[in-house]
């Protein structure tokens, strides 16, 4: 049979009542016909047992209310508020709403408790529609543990209040210039561990304002708690960290942290890789876990923390796992010394596509398998490694970096004259491979061209070359490698052959980098005064920033030489 309304609230103020009277510090004051309108009484906290007026801490109000239930709610539960009384908590700077769940069948019974502070009440408040009578609220259980208690609770209400009643709530982002941040909270002098308050019960933060009011923006609720520790530690006796990260988990749980991917839970024995970090760290952090399982622990700070594993089987089983992953790793980085490229990120942005052929190349570059045939013909290609296009050489199943030296030795063009000139093969190079090539190495293109040498017959084809590399510089001015390569090359072929088609080449280079000196526009007057081709005096013309004569000459080109020239990069100098 349901209980009347008044035996409801006879049972929950019981209920309370018993609750405040676990603890000597607090004292209830709950009137069984109370006829304040909002409140139905208080609880006083004291600071010591004597509890004499001079000690006492503070008055909480409280407002209790019933409910009756066929099974109790879990963690929290929810109850409609009327607004007027959330208006009523917020006119005295909050209190203590209690609400008891009485089961139908025992009348045993359940307390929730949720503090109202003016920061919490100002935001139901502003959550609320006009004319609406009540409002749902969250209310959480009264838990009963050495860091989240009845007592706990009212000792940091009180606190917070003080620091709530003080000041305006106002947004974040409307507090100019805030002084810093600050959260905390009271516990049991006999607590074992603070730490567990911050999972059992909400904080405030706070930003200190210009006037030195610490104004309340969020109510935290703590999922995770990660400590940062300074600390060197070491296994077999090689110092692999100076920094750990202590990790608390609202299931109570907790571990060390290392390095980027290195989880410990010494208790437990039990250890977590999480693969994260560039090729280095991870091998880094599995040099440490071999380590640490081999020796059966590990130190911080020469404080010995033991590791062991459940069996010689599964530390055999673990130690040939992290062996293969850190071979694996290092294969890797050959693989990529090799190739003439890194990647400086987290290997988990690697595709599935990406590891694959890391994986194929690994197999065929670094350990020789070449059963594993990655391309199908021989000759040049490129493939794209974490969106960084690669170019390769393959021959006969074997596959080399294309800008190494044993293709450049190996591999070379023929001019095609009765001479047959030879011609580095990175002549065939163009300006988007140049700015996009990962693995790109000038030095040894340009071993290469002094290896093949120049002659009159070849000379076309590198001075082509320089041009794909100024463009090239035009495209990516952050690549000092590309400048430094297309400066080099201008320098060769000018030491050649001091003709008029590199002497420009050279100075628009430096033209570039910044106004040319007097010597350098007495070059350029000279080929003025000394040529009649009009394409000579248009580039001529552009570095001596000269618009009108740029522009006559120009005129004078046909129709077929005015598109030749604007394809030139020395163009792209006229524009600026």
């Amino acid at each position: 049979m349901p209980l009347v309304e008044e035996r409801i609230g006879e049972i929950a103020a019981t209920a309370v009542q018993i609750e405040v009277n676990r603890f000597e510090l607090l004292r209830a004051n709950f009137p069984s016909m109370s006829k304040e309108p909002i409140w139905d009484g208080a609880i006083y906290v004291y600071k010591n047992r004597s509890l004499a007026n001079s000690q006492l801490r503070g008055r909480v109000p409280v407002q209790i209310k019933g409910k009756e239930v066929n099974r109790f709610s879990d963690k929290t539960c929810k109850y409609p508020v009327d607004i007027s009384v959330l208006s009523g908590f917020k006119s005295e700077f909050g209190g203590l709403f209690f609400l008891v769940e009485i089961l139908k069948t025992t009348h045993e019974t359940k307390i929730f408790c949720e503090q109202l502070l003016p920061y919490d009440l100002e935001k139901i408040l502003n959550a609320t529609k006009k004319n609406q009578k009540n409002k749902t609220i969250p209310i959480n259980a009264l838990l009963k543990t050495d860091v989240s208690s009845l007592h706990i609770t009212c000792i940091n209400f009180l606190d917070n209040r003080a620091k709530q009643a003080a000041s305006k709530i106002i947004p974040l982002q409307d507090i100019e210039y805030p002084n810093g941040f600050s959260f905390g909270f009271i516990t049991e002098q006999n607590a074992k561990q603070p730490i567990n308050y911050l999972f059992e019960n909400p904080v405030y933060l706070y930003a200190k304002a210009p006037n030195a009011l610490n104004i309340p923006i969020e109510k935290m609720y703590t999922k995770e708690l990660r400590l940062n520790c300074k600390g060197t530690i070491k296994a077999n006796g090689v110092v692999y960290y100076d920094t750990y990260e202590i990790r608390h988990t609202e299931d109570k749980k907790s571990c060390i942290k290392f390095g980027q991917g290195v989880e410990i839970d010494p208790g437990e024995c039990r250890l977590k890789y999480l693969n994260k970090g560039d090729i280095d760290t991870q091998i880094h952090d599995l040099s440490f876990m071999l380590d640490v399982i081999h020796h059966d622990g590990f130190y911080i700070n020469d404080k010995h923390y033991a590791f062991y594993l459940s069996s010689n089987e599964e530390k055999l089983k673990v130690t040939k796992m992290l062996k293969n992953a850190k071979n694996d790793l290092e294969d890797f980085k050959k693989l990529f010394k090799l190739l003439g490229f890194s990647i400086t990120e987290d290997l988990n942005s690697l595709t599935k596509d990406d590891t694959d052929i890391i994986y194929r190349l690994m197999n065929v570059i670094v350990r020789k398998n070449t059963k594993d045939k990655v391309f199908t013909k021989n000759g040049f290609h490129i493939i794209k490694i974490s969106g960084m296009p690669i170019l390769l050489f393959s021959n006969d199943g074997e596959i080399e970096n294309y800008f190494c030296r044993s293709v450049s030795t190996k591999v070379k063009l023929q001019y095609k004259d009765e001479h047959e000139n030879p011609l580095s093969v990175y002549c065939l190079l163009k300006c988007d491979h140049i700015t996009s090539i990962a693995n790109f190495n000038k030095d040894i293109i340009l071993e290469s061209i002094c290896e093949c040498g120049i002659n009159a017959n070849t000379l076309e084809s590198y001075t082509h070359l320089l041009l794909e590399a100024i463009k090239a510089v035009d495209i990516a001015p952050e690549r000092k490698d590309i400048l430094e390569f297309a400066k080099e090359l201008a320098n060769y072929l000018l030491q050649y052959d001091n003709n008029i088609i590199s002497t420009l080449n050279w100075l628009q280079l430096q033209k570039r980098l910044g106004p040319l000196n007097s010597e350098e526009i007495t070059m350029l007057k000279k080929i003025v005064d000394e040529n009649d081709r009009h394409d000579i005096l248009c580039g001529a013309m552009i570095l001596l920033d000269d618009t009108q004569g740029f522009e006559h000459h120009f005129s004078l080109l046909d129709a077929e030489t005015k598109k030749f020239f604007v394809s030139f990069p020395i163009y792209s100098l006229a524009k600026r």
